[in-house]
């Protein structure tokens, strides 16, 4: 048994471990259980959750694409990462490809993620959204029947993820 000193030494003490702790980032949780796919020590993550990962149909009739997305920058430098270069493609069966752009909720010009840091962006912060809101015969666009891409331009390469409705496949090219 400890006294009562004892006691409240050993709790101070797990007390700044756990401020030390929390300061440094330790404990911080970095899900690597999604596919991926890596350039030049930034890797990229990319997965279908639930049906809250899509949505489309309303006034405007576009399809929007809306997976869980993260960025583990394991390199030495910050990753900044144009709104240009964050593309997609929604291909319905039977019909020719549509293009998606990035509509993300933030002001910022860039997606960015700070050297050794790992970034979750949220539904809202990260998303694709069809630039049409039916075909070119005025059918409107069915998310359920599509298959979607998404397109990281980085470092001169394309980090593709591709969602046919029943599984994700990655791919750097």
């Amino acid at each position: 048994m400890i006294d009562r000193r004892t006691f409240l030494k050993l709790s101070a003490g797990a007390l700044v471990l756990t401020a030390a702790g929390a300061l440094t980032g330790c404990g911080t949780t970095i899900d690597l259980d999604h596919p991926k796919q890596e350039v030049e020590g930034v890797m990229f993550l990319c997965d279908i959750t639930g049906k809250i990962d899509f949505s489309g149909g309303g006034k405007s009739g576009k399809v929007q694409y809306k997976p869980y997305f993260a960025i583990w920058n394991r390199s030495e430098e910050d990753v900044s990462i144009p709104r240009k270069d964050i593309t997609g493609i929604f291909t319905e069966k039977g019909y020719k490809p549509e293009k998606m752009v990035f509509i993300p909720s933030w002001p910022e010009v860039d997606l960015k993620v700070g050297a050794k840091q790992y970034q979750v962006f949220s539904r809202f912060d990260f998303g694709l959204e069809t630039e049409n809101g039916s075909h070119e015969n005025n059918t409107q666009l069915s998310r359920e029947n599509g298959t979607y891409e998404l397109r990281i331009k980085y470092k001169g390469k394309n980090v593709v993820f591709i969602y046919d409705g029943k599984t994700m496949t990655s791919r750097v090219e």
